[in-house]
């Protein structure tokens, strides 16, 4: 027969307060007993274990103590040991907190996009403030790590704690979308922004810089279509969420099925996915269609019909007169030619592909005023239900419409709900994208050619996050405080 193992812990012992000045031990915070001589701690919390350490190793030195002289001696060595170990709680709270300043100066910097060697000369002004205003606190000051190496560890760190932060919102991600650009840096690498906006259940709205990819070779269509794989799968993000990518119309984007545009199309229709949008940024159509026509040939004629009429009172008088004379609507000074309707032409073109989703665009912006017979068939019940619902349409007038759509009951409008969160998803430019390329560019000057891609990654991931890094966290998983030498 085996015997069972006996659970010390099921045993609930405690700690005997005799047992101190008896066996000179104290209980610990995490109620073990510990010997304040020697500062060991027993195995198991019961007298046997107890009075045989202090009967094998400091009996035959403290056995002379008794009475009122034991008493005072346990007492001595018991505030002694408390002082020296509130002494060394205080160094290592110090330690954490100049260890979590430096961390909140790499931030700025990093934010700021500041050089690495940047962090030696802002010390050197803090220890000049500290010397002046607080002498007392100087070496406080001068126990912050700002080295060059610091800063680039800590810069480091906190991008991969934005990082962690993008993806565990990713998890909930009910849909989300792409924004996506690609230019050339001062060091001739190619740089793809991946930008990412999910939205969840809850219609939380997520919008963060996904991945910055250095690309050293050819890029292709097919080139950019796996470096957004790659993403995807690093935020376990999969392709039947997909609702939208916004691209800024250049050839390996957005041409034919080689382009990257092409190369998604293909991938969903291989997996049997319909409904994605493909979104050509409107800031870039509006500056294709204004370069389609040279206008000079109408602005040169119209300047100087203006400055004609507008230059002399009695020729200003003379022209609205004619206006009267033959009864035309305008008043003042019109001008319309056949190269003005051409430019509406092309806008119209350009903007196409957003006429086709004309009707979706118009039942997300007001679901109480659209065509129920332009909507899908699924969403027809919910949206007669939705109508006739007062309390909702006076929520809709206040014209905050992600909120609106965030306080629609789940069980009543779980499709209509699941439609305009995958509306609320899309990027209508790649605005965010041109705002990266500027700052990029300041972070890797012709002063910084040789910074790392990794280490630009980190810096434009802090710099154009929403999110702010953890530092509690990034400090939790740290046994040692290193401070400045």
């Amino acid at each position: 027969m085996v015997s069972k193992k006996r659970k010390v812990d099921a045993e609930c012992r405690v700690f005997n307060e005799e047992w101190g000045v008896k066996y000179f031990f104290v209980e610990t915070k995490d109620q073990k007993a510990s010997c304040v001589i020697c500062s060991k701690s027993v195995a198991v919390l019961k007298e046997y274990n107890i009075r045989r350490h202090y009967e094998t190793k400091h009996l035959s030195t403290y056995s002379k103590f008794s009475g009122k002289l034991r008493s005072e001696k346990y007492e001595s060595i018991k505030r002694g040991l408390e002082t020296q170990r509130n002494l060394f709680t205080r160094k290592f709270a110090e330690n954490e907190s100049v260890t979590r300043t430096s961390y909140k100066i790499v931030h700025k910097m990093a934010d700021r996009g500041k050089p690495f060697t940047d962090g030696n000369f802002i010390k050197a002004c803090m220890m000049e403030a500290a010397n002046d205003l607080c002498p007392e606190k100087a070496d406080l000051f001068g126990n912050i790590s700002l080295s060059t190496s610091s800063v680039v560890r800590r810069t480091e760190e906190l991008g991969e704690n934005i990082g962690l932060q993008i993806r565990e919102k990713a998890r909930n991600f009910l849909w989300y979308s792409l924004a996506l650009d690609e230019s050339t840096d001062l060091s001739s690498t190619s740089q793809l922004l991946v930008f990412i906006r999910g939205v969840n259940s809850d219609f939380q709205i997520t919008e963060e810089l996904a991945s910055v990819c250095s690309m050293h070779g050819t890029t292709t269509g097919k080139d950019i279509f796996m470096e957004v794989q790659k993403t995807l799968q690093d935020y376990n993000l999969q392709w039947n969420q997909l609702r939208g990518v916004t691209v800024d119309g250049g050839k390996n984007m957005a041409r034919g099925r080689k382009g990257l545009v092409g190369q998604i199309r293909t991938q969903l229709e291989d997996l049997q996915i319909p409904g994605a949008l493909f979104i050509h940024c409107i800031i870039h159509k509006q500056a294709l269609c204004g370069k389609d026509l040279d206008i000079s040939c109408v602005l040169k004629p119209v300047v100087s019909a203006v400055n004609f009429i507008r230059g002399n009172a009695l020729n200003h008088r003379q022209f609205q007169a004619f206006l009267e004379e033959i009864d035309s609507d305008f008043c003042d000074l019109p001008y319309y030619t056949a190269i003005i309707r051409d430019l509406k032409k092309h806008f119209f073109e350009r903007f196409s592909d957003l006429d086709r989703t004309e009707s979706d665009i118009i039942l997300f912006q007001n679901p109480f005023d659209c065509n129920l017979d332009d909507v899908p068939v699924e969403l027809q019940l919910e949206l007669i239900d939705l109508q006739a619902n007062d309390l909702l349409k006076e929520k809709h007038r206040e014209g905050k419409l992600v909120e609106f759509y965030r306080c629609l009951p789940d069980p009543e409008f779980p499709k209509l709900k699941k439609f305009a969160a995958g509306m609320a998803s899309v990027f209508g430019t790649t605005y965010v994208c041109e705002q990266t390329f500027s700052k990029m560019k300041y972070v890797k000057s012709t002063h910084r050619t040789r910074l790392t891609d990794d280490h630009l990654k980190a810096i434009l991931l802090i710099g154009c996050s929403n999110s702010k890094p953890n530092i509690d966290d990034i400090l939790k998983a740290k046994r040692q405080f290193h401070k400045s030498h």
